[in-house]
């Protein structure tokens, strides 16, 4: 592991001037760290910070902080502000200002410096300032890496340290380069406030590569699906099928969830070719071309969603899971189109809470864990992202209360992956477009009942030549296929010394399932919360989502409703050692919780 480095590099001539003549403060940084780009910001936390701003001074938006370090490849900025959240790829007029060459006679003068980058993070483009005359540049040209996409207070960036703008042309990245941030051209928020008093020195220190994420499923016993947006029929289009011929069984998926397929002729029979040896079941076309392929059974599936925005299949994978599993395939309106999506979250979370309570689309048995998957196109405001995993929803009045999501009444967990040899976390990039890469594809689920054993996003363009040609794979075939990188995660069933429910306080509309002693033997008392009035059913299930035994009966105890269970089925007999599922259901009232019984 490489040490990072903070300290005081020797004070350039100038700045020791200005030390001298106005007997002003001259911050200077050097570091070298691991950062991963991904929207998580837990390996910036020894970062020192570079400048910080006071809060209140912006006419708009207003800078918090920022922080500085540096790897082999790429300079990164860890950008905060104060108030509320914005989007740094869109809506904004912030302006970035690199002195590359720490020259202030070369580039556009302003504020001391002599930029000769300046990029615009609304605009989504910016301007090389060469002797030879100003160039328009896209994010490409720099490599810009940032994330979240969606509206935050933080952001992370990531830009080239080999870019022509950082180069010069010849190659050679600078030591010392000088920034800062404004609100607007023409005056808005700075930071730092005093440009010309802050330095970076890179760090050549050199920062070792993350360990390579395993390519190849390790632990047979778990289920492995992928999530790919194939861009406008791509399994099908002649130009590019090789290269998902060779990707999709590298991979070697359980479950495949496509998106943007709209041809499926003979799409059956390539899947059949590519990954010979078992059966393949397809799902019905819905709309927005959405399919799912799996060599599990198909039991049901429907449209959670108007206009299929979000499919949901549910597979009989009891035999490697231990349970069923719903896979919920999804494709939310694309691009400018926020209110497009919230109402499909808000539509997707009420369908959710219909089929929790009987009365959705599908009907999988009482406990069954679902993984929602697909390209959400989240690229506005964060909010549809936090109706998903809260089950909060916007639109009550339209779509009814919220509903928390999960099996226990808890929030879904948002699966952060990075590429396999990379630390990078985007899932879609477009190197001609004016947008720079970032997360659209998403894997949420059910994290009360399901363990991920292995995750991942594949960029061939990352992985070494001898790894390549081990999993008879291209260097370009990622790039090739699609705009759209393939995501992979193994689950397995959470299992004994796990599989306990989490206490959390529980909606409006439901029943608190817990229980004590849990694990137990032989007998459990059940309690319940949040239940209007008795009497109410408690229904056991096994892990099938059989029904074993049905109680009534519940007695009032201090505010709450118990109920004792020896262990045993409706006719007595005591049950195997294992997971049981609990439903507790009054009126319009139901709640779920698990019990351990050993």
């Amino acid at each position: 592991m490489v040490t990072n480095i903070r300290r005081l590099s020797r004070i350039p001539s100038y700045c020791s001037l200005l030390l001298v003549l106005w007997s002003l403060p001259c911050s200077m940084l050097s570091a070298s760290d691991v950062i991963t780009i991904d929207g998580l910001f837990n390996d910036w936390d020894n970062v020192a910070t570079f400048a910080s701003d006071i809060a209140g001074d912006g006419s708009s938006l207003d800078f918090a902080e920022l922080r500085i370090t540096n790897d082999d490849q790429f300079l990164f900025l860890l950008l905060e502000f104060h108030g509320s959240e914005t989007l740094l790829q869109d809506n904004n007029d912030i302006h970035l200002y690199i002195d590359t060459d720490n020259n202030p006679a070369t580039g556009l003068g302003v504020n001391g410096l002599g930029a000769d980058l300046e990029w615009c993070f609304g605009c989504r483009n910016g301007i090389y300032h060469k002797t030879s005359g100003d160039s328009v540049i896209l994010q490409n040209a720099i490599t810009l890496r940032n994330a979240p996409v969606v509206t935050a207070t933080k952001f992370e960036v990531a830009i080239s340290r080999f870019s022509e703008m950082f180069t010069a042309g010849n190659g050679s990245p600078p030591n010392t380069i000088r920034l800062f941030l404004q609100e607007s051209e023409a005056g808005g928020d700075l930071l730092p406030d005093i440009p010309m008093q802050h330095y970076y020195i890179i760090d050549s220190t050199s920062v070792a590569p993350p360990e390579p994420l395993p390519i190849v499923r390790a632990d047979t016993a778990s289920v492995r699906l992928m999530t790919y947006n194939v861009l406008w029929g791509g399994l099908t289009d002649t130009a590019r099928q090789q290269h998902f011929q060779r990707i999709i069984p590298a991979l070697q998926p359980d479950i495949m969830a496509f998106q943007e397929q709209n041809d499926t002729t003979q799409l059956a029979a390539l899947i059949a070719e590519w990954l010979p040896g078992v059966t393949w079941h397809m799902s019905n076309q819905y709309h927005n071309e959405m399919i799912v392929f799996s060599h599990f059974p198909i039991l049901d599936e429907a449209t959670l969603t108007t206009y299929g925005r979000v499919n949901g299949v549910l597979l009989d994978t009891e035999s490697r899971l231990g349970s069923h599993l719903l896979v919920l395939n999804a494709h939310l309106s694309c691009c400018a189109y926020d209110s497009a999506r919230q109402a499909q979250s808000d539509q997707f979370i009420a369908g959710l809470r219909d089929i929790h309570e009987g009365q959705g689309p599908i009907n999988p048995p009482p406990g069954t864990p679902f993984v929602l998957v697909g390209d959400l196109n989240l690229v506005g405001d964060r909010r549809q992202l936090v109706t998903l995993t809260t089950g909060n929803i916007v639109d009550e009045a339209s779509y009814g209360r919220d509903f928390a999501p999960d099996l226990d009444y808890t929030h879904l967990a948002d699966l952060f992956s990075r590429h396999t040899h990379i630390r990078m976390g985007y899932t879609w990039r477009s190197d001609g477009s004016w947008f720079s890469p970032g997360k659209l594809d998403y894997i949420i689920y059910t994290d009360s009942r399901l363990k991920v054993d292995n995750h991942y996003v594949l960029n061939t363009l990352a992985i070494p030549s001898d790894e390549l040609a081990a999993l008879d794979l291209d260097s370009l075939d990622t790039h090739s296929a699609s705009d759209h990188l393939p995501r992979v995660v193994d689950f397995s069933l959470i299992t004994l010394g796990i599989d306990q429910p989490r206490q959390s306080s529980a909606p409006a509309g439901h029943a608190l399932v817990s229980a004590y002693p849990n694990p137990f033997n032989p007998g459990t008392i059940i309690v319940v919360g949040n239940l209007p009035a008795n009497p109410a059913q408690v229904l056991i299930y096994d892990i099938k989502g059989r029904l074993v035994r049905t109680l009534t009966g519940l007695q009032p105890v201090g505010g709450l409703a118990e109920v004792y269970w020896d262990g045993t089925d409706s006719r007595g007999r005591s049950l195997a050692a294992g997971v049981y599922l609990i439903k507790v259901a009054s009126g319009y009232i139901s709640g779920f919780g698990k019990v351990v019984l050993l």
